[in-house]
């Protein structure tokens, strides 16, 4: 009896198992269904794009899908149908491991790995290489920051080129810990950890740059520089060092940001370009933006060469208007706060950016190098502002009071009768220069 009853207590729990199992397959499969919505693409893409859609883990190796594209997939499937759809009709298979990650392989690798039993034990499966994409400006990313004294960041350029950047605090914000400001959209300045741009030390290639920061009404501002006069597409990568170190040309409070140029020994001799432009409907202009790089290495490895130029251009306009109030004794209303003055007025900025780098870089053995680096930048800004001033006060005498209305105190409308109202008109126009 006590032997039967230990029989049926192992049966019940191996039935409640397999029945919690069973249950919970049905439950995952069900929380798996998503909305899936990919369009015609090379088939790594497509794979990439289902797995961040579906929430699934989907291994495969960019050797095995290389050359094949995937067509269009769109509807509400779970993540191995919706996979089946996109390898349909080619040479790859889809597998699910014990963890539950779907794995795409070529059909004649997955026969090859299917478990052969020889005396009881399964034939243990290949390696699988999981390639994670844009894992390059990443690694080189952390590796800055692996092997910095200190605590550093940066964001490298295969990282800036994620991203549209349109000078190098822009590509900056990405770093933790740094906020930029901006300036007409623009970004400007930056600010780590709080502590503003006044605390942050700039250098290139380890070479501190000029702070000539100037204001528009002539006063000296600080020592804050402004970042927008260098481009983001000349430059290889951008350090932030938080904790200042003694080999340091000058620290600031808040970060060193260095700046450093691509070298042409490390990377194979090639050519980029980029251009495009933008379309301003207020000033009717339209702004250009292009880069052109290059650089070249011998076969050595030992000399190389490096030279970038970057124009830019953009005329921009604001258009204002200021409201200045004032308490005012309006006869039949008593006293009232009324518009002092009202000021409509049009600001326009021309902005014009040059910018050209050359490097030179010689290594005859790995014990003895000479780097020679070279920036030029200049920003230019034309400012014009226009303004009208209409003085209102003097008028209220001729006030139709029939006309008034007055809200929370204040005379928001009203009509001024056979009025003359004084206006002043004023011109304004400043230009700044930035070089380094």
């Amino acid at each position: 009896m006590t032997s039967f009853k230990r029989q049926l207590c192992r049966s019940a729990a191996l039935a409640l198992a397999l029945s919690s199992a069973s249950l919970a397959t049905s439950v995952h499969a069900q929380a798996r269904q998503a909305r899936i919505a990919i369009a015609a693409q090379p088939m790594d893409q497509a794979l990439e794009q289902l797995a961040r859609q579906s929430g699934e883990d989907i291994l495969f190796t960019r050797d095995a899908v290389a050359r094949l594209n995937a067509p269009p997939v769109s509807g509400e499937f779970d993540a191995e149908t919706a996979v089946r759809r996109l390898i349909a009709g080619t040479s790859l298979t889809v597998v699910r491991d014990g963890s539950g990650a779907l794995i795409v392989r070529p059909l004649t690798a997955a026969a090859a790995q299917t478990p052969e039993i020889a005396n009881g034990e399964p034939a243990p499966a290949s390696e699988i290489v999981v390639t994670a994409p844009f894992s390059d400006g990443v690694e080189r990313s952390l590796g800055v920051k692996r092997n910095a004294d200190s605590i550093a960041d940066a964001v490298v350029a295969a990282d800036i080129g994620k991203l549209p950047a349109f000078n190098v605090a822009e590509a900056l914000q990405r770093v933790p810990g740094v906020t930029i400001v901006r300036e007409a959209g623009e970004g400007q300045f930056i600010s780590v950890r709080g502590l503003g741009p006044n605390f942050q030390a700039v250098t290139f290639d380890g070479m501190p740059l000029a702070y000539n920061e100037n204001i528009r009404n002539s006063g000296q501002s600080g020592r804050q520089f402004r970042l927008q006069v260098l481009p983001a597409t000349l430059i290889d990568s951008v350090v932030v060092t938080k904790s200042p170190t003694a080999d340091l040309v000058e620290s600031g409070i808040g970060s060193t940001v260095d700046i450093r140029l691509i070298k042409p020994l490390d990377r194979t001799s090639f050519v980029a370009a980029n251009a495009y432009a933008g379309y301003e409907e207020r000033t009717d202009t339209v702004n250009p933006n292009g880069t052109i790089s290059a650089g070249w290495r011998n076969e050595d490895k030992t000399f190389g060469v490096l030279a970038g130029l970057s124009y830019s251009r953009r005329k921009i306009q604001f258009d204002r208007l200021r409201m200045g109030w004032q308490d005012a004794e309006v006869e039949g209303l008593g006293t009232l706060r009324v518009p002092g003055d009202a000021q409509p007025y049009l600001e326009t900025e021309d902005r014009e950016r040059i910018s050209a780098v050359v490097g030179l870089q010689w290594r005859p053995s790995p014990s003895f190098e000479i780097d020679v680096d070279g920036l030029f930048s200049q920003f230019n800004n034309e400012t014009t502002e226009r303004r009208l001033t209409y003085y209102i006060p003097s008028q209220l005498s001729r006030l139709d009071l029939s006309t008034a209305v007055v809200e929370d105190g204040r005379l928001v409308a009203g009509t001024i009768r056979g009025a003359r109202v004084a206006t002043t008109a004023n011109t304004w126009t400043s230009r700044t220069r930035t070089s380094n």
